[in-house]
């Protein structure tokens, strides 16, 4: 669990291989009890299962991506699901910065 320091976007990434599946859920807001005990708004969620070559086995998401808007001050938790083997699973932080609004 983080606090922002500043405005930014926490965005995720998930690829899962061979098999693997699983899930990451983002909490975030501004009471860190809630955010860390998961009872937080749920701002966003990340689902990847792994292509088999069975083609009759059904449709699986290779990758998956997120991007969640955070304000400053604002507790945020990825919280991750693992339910077969380990997916890849990647978080960045990005600030946003004077001049990086649209115009």
């Amino acid at each position: 669990m983080f606090t922002a320091e500043d405005d930014g976007r926490l965005v995720g990434w998930s690829h899962a291989n061979n098999g693997t599946r699983g899930d990451v859920t983002v909490y975030a807001g501004f009471d860190a009890d809630e955010v860390r005990q998961g009872t937080a708004p749920v701002v966003a969620a990340m689902s990847a299962h792994a292509n088999h070559s069975d083609e009759w086995s059904g449709v699986w998401i290779d990758d998956a991506f997120v991007c969640v808007p955070v304000m400053k001050g604002e507790s945020c938790l990825a919280v991750r699901n693992d339910t077969w083997g380990k997916p890849e699973v990647r978080l960045w932080w990005v600030p946003l910065t004077t001049g990086s609004q649209a115009h």
